[in-house]
This record gives C-alpha cells, structure tokens and sequence, in this order.
C-alpha cells in the first residue's frame, strides 16, 4: 500500500464533510507517561497539527503509577479493553517508549496489534473479520497462497481503517545500532524483523556459512 499522504486541506475538506464543529468540541486526550520524553514530544507535534485545522488536543502526562485501565487498556487482552474502550483517551502512545511484538515471524505483529482475540498489544481495540481471518489463517493452513490472499486483503482493510499511526525507528533504539559477525565464518543472515529495531537477533535458520 502507498505512504500516507499529509495534506491539509483535505483534512479540512473530511472534518467539513463530518459535520462536527471545532468551535464547540471538547479538546481529544492524548495521554503519555511520564519520563517518556519522545512521547511528550510526539504528543505535541500531533496537538500542533491537529491545532492546524482546529481540533484542540490536551497532552496527558500520567504518572506510570496511575496507569491502570482504562488507561492501560491495550496492555491486557482486546477483551478485557474493549469494554472500557470509550473511557479510554481518544490518542495514546503505546508503550514506554515503544512497544512491538519481537518474535521473529511475520504473524506476530498481526496477532497483537490487529486481532479481536489479542492476548495484548492491540492499543486501538481494533477488530474486523476480513483481518481476524488473515490473523486465523497463519494458524490454520500451511497454504502459503491462502494466507498471501487472506493478508493482502487484511492489509488493504486496515490501511483503508488506520487504527494507528505507525512510527518506528530507523535504527536500533539501544546500543550503537551495528551488528558484528566473523565475516570468515558467517556469509550472511536475516534480522529479526521487530518494527522498533530494538532487537538485534538474527533468525537462526536464515544464517549461511562461508564453506
């Protein structure tokens, strides 16, 4: 799917055609955790755009003490978040400072973050059948067809739905951000795919050998 495109004026153009008037909303919550400086930070550079066409935002910095549901909803599973979805605050950084599934698979990141029946991970509370049934087919087939179709249109429908603004780091987020090997040993592997670079792991059955 293509990057999603910053345009103001046709952010003015769907708030007009939604009907709601700026002049008279209550501010949305964006709620933080303290010490998370990125987060702070994040928050505000949204607060400023959203000020650009007139949505006031008020930045919540909450101490890690306070954070219980509904403020941690995401945290525990969709079901138990789901019901407390509309205490929640409207805009949130998920994790301190950030949080991605880790395990080397593909399937991770569709089973937290985007699953009705995700064990944790799915700050947006987000579910749809078309992408349960992506999320289902890792599990039920070995059909590498089957699942390409089911995710592609997974994808489509949450590119279509964008419960999340995704935002990752270009490089690793702790350490210098290199990875050594014995070049005279190693020919080559494949990383860890983890969303946030935190992770440094090379997925075994991918490393080749100098013969």
């Amino acid at each position: 799917m293509p990057p999603y495109q910053y345009d103001l004026t046709v952010a003015q153009q769907y708030l007009k055609q939604s009907g709601v008037n700026v002049a008279t909303m209550a501010p949305l919550e964006f709620r933080v955790i303290a010490g998370c400086i990125s987060c702070i930070s994040a928050a505000q550079v949204v607060q400023s755009d959203l000020g650009q066409i007139g949505i006031p935002v008020t930045v919540e910095v909450t101490p890690p003490a306070e954070l219980t549901l509904p403020y941690t909803a995401g945290y525990s599973s969709y079901s138990a978040s789901a019901p407390v979805a509309q205490q929640e605050a409207q805009l949130a950084w998920m994790g301190f400072p950030t949080f991605a599934p880790e395990a080397p698979t593909p399937a991770d990141g569709w089973v937290m973050f985007v699953n009705s029946k995700s064990p944790t991970g799915n700050f947006a509370n987000y579910g749809n059948p078309i992408v349960d049934n992506c999320v289902n087919s890792w599990f039920a087939t070995a059909d590498v067809t089957a699942i390409k179709v089911a995710c592609t249109a997974a994808n489509k429908q949450v590119y279509d739905d964008a419960p999340y603004i995704w935002l990752g780091n270009p490089t690793l987020a702790f350490g210098g951000g290199s990875v050594v090997w014995d070049k005279t040993v190693v020919k080559g592997f494949l990383m860890d795919p983890d969303f946030t670079s935190q992770s440094t792991t090379a997925i075994f059955n991918t490393v080749t050998f100098v013969s």
